[in-house]
């Protein structure tokens, strides 16, 4: 932020459509534009955490939430970390917690996760593999459930 001496604000590191979206939702508390894309929601966390607009994190957090699968997930947790994002992050600690009692439920399971370790020797936060393997779990279950039906 970069403030002049004639009364102007000049922001750099938001668009005027993040903007024009944060001040709508100042003025009449909802958010009425269309969201295209996940990366949308991103930099409105990113702005809404940035003007410590806490109302509308929230609401970001929500949408990111019901946005996570497979190939974003380990993005979408750091940037909730980054922003400050705590119903995110617990969100997130709360699959790593189901994981944990998943993998330690059977031995087939700790001798699939011991394999995947291995496997992913160059994967430095294993909390994202975990996360990954919920997913891949909870597809397995459904397809499972569907094919039972």
């Amino acid at each position: 932020m970069i403030e002049s001496n004639n009364g102007s604000l000049i922001l750099k590191d938001i668009s005027a459509k993040t903007l024009e979206i944060i001040l709508e939702f100042l003025y009449i508390g909802e958010i009425t534009l269309e969201l295209e894309s996940i990366e949308d929601w991103i930099d409105l966390i990113y702005g809404a955490s940035r003007f410590l607009i806490h109302t509308l994190v929230q609401r970001c957090e929500k949408a990111l939430k019901e946005l996570v699968n497979e190939e974003n997930v380990d993005d979408i947790e750091a940037i909730a970390r980054e922003c400050g994002a705590e119903q995110l992050i617990r969100y997130f600690d709360m699959l790593l917690d189901v994981d944990d009692e998943v993998t330690t439920s059977s031995d087939e399971d700790k001798n699939k996760l011991n394999a995947e370790k291995k496997n992913a020797k160059k994967i430095t936060n294993i909390g994202v593999t975990s996360l990954r393997n919920i997913f891949r779990r909870k597809n397995k279950k459904s397809k499972k459930l569907l094919n039972l039906v």
